[in-house]
């Protein structure tokens, strides 16, 4: 496993993981989307959270679709999820990545 499996997370980086979670759940429960965002400060280790649900939806047999707002964030992201995803898939059919403005 990579460094930045869910084991290497910080407390703050679980409690982050767990509430966009119980997030998703929820929008499952009420069958309706719920727009939720992390945010916090530079460091806070966010595309290490984000990798991380991206590791467990691809376990579990999905794709996944990133937007960023800026160039410099793909070649971050992707770094990070390819740290985070080691064996797993993250070519372009498995993983996209987009530039929104």
């Amino acid at each position: 496993m990579s460094s930045h499996d869910r084991k290497s997370l910080y407390p703050h980086q679980f409690r982050a993981l767990d509430m966009l979670r119980a997030s998703y759940c929820k929008s499952l429960e009420l069958r309706r989307p719920i727009r939720t965002v992390m945010m916090g400060p530079t460091g806070m280790g966010k595309t290490v959270v984000m990798s991380n649900m991206t590791r467990s939806s691809q376990l579990k047999g999905n794709r996944v679709g990133l937007l960023v707002p800026r160039k410099q964030l793909i070649e971050i992201s992707l770094a990070a999820a390819q740290a985070v995803l080691g064996e797993l898939s993250t070519d372009e059919a498995d993983v996209s990545m987009s530039l929104f403005s």
